[in-house]
């Protein structure tokens, strides 16, 4: 009898617990400012269809959906909303803006811990003095004194090995740039290469990096189930799962190794000489942390922009003529400021940012105290705004046939152009490596259309291959672009 009882209270606690957190969640939805905002019934209950379109690698087109049904401000989930009008933009990535990071950043990049990197911290004070220690190493004029000729190199052996196998067969330019990527942001870092333009094939690291992407979205969008299938003694599921730890000891060793060269110039000098010395000294995981973030975000990310950059010359053929009969005007010896000089190459990188920008989903932030009016809607502070430079390059209101790829649209853009023109973020969060994305780019394209002016698309390639799929960073789904000459 008595076990009875306590069943039937059981249950009847159960019933009240749920009934409480419905009516909550219901207050929520249906009450307040945020309850004025548009979107469909089911997001304002649950964030499983943006779960959903996140495990796809959807995630983009599921909220440009969206927005193309409901307008420029979109609830996408209970406790998070989409906004894509560029005064928003503007607004919230804006320099003493003050929306900081969401607590996402930090969980997907497993650094809940309280040692983060200068990608997942959330105050924007503690992320400018973290950003300063890095920013001299990053800057244009550090770049073109100490780094130019190593970056040249790289990317001279880069299209030497494309141009080689494109005679020869097929080459993959993607897995080419990224090999090149990963050598240059492995040596300006650490002052070593990891010479994967030499081996010619993924190291274990390039393979771990895509394990990690993969894992790292698992667990922020499954973590219940990330944390039973972790105790599952199965091999290539461990091997799996260790991907970031690994990712962490390949920054522990590379560091170690600076510490060796420190009479090098890397990116970590400052940090290095700074060993202890300031108040806001780095402490040895910090640097660890640091140097994990920038293996990853030094490798996938130019070399997918760039991939897409060649794709979509080649896919115009009047665009790969006017390119080619550009980038032979170059002196032989042509520098990156050469390159950048050359009008209708910005133009066509500029087009290729748009469409194809590594980035272009969401940047979770929080508004700060006191809340912000964002598109019309006032927004209590703590709350999560997304930004989307996908649908902000793809505004036909500001990009006329925005789907087109058309790098003629760059030869007198409107101001509204310039200022929707997001690939790097904006603000004081803008990518701290955007002067080196940029001198790769304008290195390896410029190379590329001068060494390989007859390259085409293999004929194994298709259009659906190249499609775009967004696990955060955008990617071709069939995970190559072959050409050949």
């Amino acid at each position: 009898m008595a076990q009875i009882r306590y069943f039937h209270l059981t249950l009847f606690l159960s019933a009240v617990w749920f009934t409480y957190h419905v009516i909550r969640l219901a207050r929520k939805a249906f009450t307040g400012p945020l309850s004025k905002i548009p979107g469909p019934l089911v997001c304002r209950f649950s964030n499983l269809p943006l779960k959903l379109a996140t495990l796809q690698g959807r995630r983009v087109f599921f909220v440009d959906g969206l927005h193309h049904k409901y307008g420029t401000c979109v609830r996408i989930s209970p406790e998070e909303f989409s906004i894509v009008d560029l005064p928003s933009t503007r607004a919230i990535h804006k320099v003493g803006g003050n929306y900081g990071k969401s607590l996402w950043y930090a969980r997907f990049t497993g650094e809940t811990d309280g040692v983060q990197s200068m990608f997942s911290i959330a105050d924007s004070k503690e992320h400018s003095q973290r950003r300063k220690q890095f920013s001299n190493a990053f800057s244009e004029r550090a770049l073109l004194e100490f780094w130019e000729p190593l970056v040249e190199g790289r990317v001279k052996l880069a299209v030497q090995n494309i141009k080689e196998k494109a005679q020869t067969g097929g080459a993959d330019v993607l897995a080419w740039f990224t090999f090149m990527a990963t050598d240059v942001i492995s040596e300006l870092a650490f002052g070593r290469s990891f010479k994967t333009l030499e081996a010619g094939e993924k190291s274990p690291y390039l393979h771990d990096l895509e394990h990690a992407a993969i894992r790292d979205m698992l667990t922020e969008e499954l973590s219940v189930i990330m944390k039973t299938i972790c105790y599952l003694p199965i091999p290539a599921l461990q091997h799996f799962l260790g991907s970031r730890q690994r990712l962490i000891e390949y920054g522990r060793s590379s560091l170690q190794r600076g510490k060796v060269q420190e009479n090098d110039m890397t990116i970590f000098s400052k940090v290095f000489a700074d060993n202890g010395v300031s108040a806001n000294s780095l402490s040895d995981f910090e640097k660890i942390r640091e140097a994990k973030s920038m293996i990853i975000a030094g490798t996938d990310t130019t070399a997918i922009t760039l991939t897409y950059l060649v794709w979509a010359v080649l896919k115009h053929p009047e665009v790969q003529q006017k390119l080619v009969e550009e980038v032979k005007t170059l002196r032989p010896d042509f520098s990156s400021q050469d390159a950048r000089k050359l009008r209708y190459l910005s133009m066509v990188t500029d087009e290729a940012l748009r469409l194809y920008g590594a980035v272009p989903g969401g940047l979770p932030r929080t508004v700060p105290k006191g809340g912000r009016e964002l598109g019309g809607y006032f927004f209590p502070e703590g709350t999560v705004v997304t930004t989307q430079a996908y649908t902000l390059h793809r505004d036909p209101s500001v990009f006329a046939q925005p789907l087109e790829f058309n790098p003629e649209r760059w030869e007198s853009p409107t101001k509204e152009m310039t200022d929707a023109l997001l690939p790097f973020g904006a603000g004081s969060r803008i990518c701290i490596g955007m002067h080196l994305a940029k001198m790769e780019m304008a290195l390896a394209a410029a190379t590329f259309f001068r060494e390989c002016p007859t390259a085409r698309l293999s004929s194994a390639m298709t259009d659906g291959m190249m499609e775009l799929e967004n696990y955060f960073l955008v990617a071709p789904k069939g995970h190559k672009c072959e050409v050949v000459m």
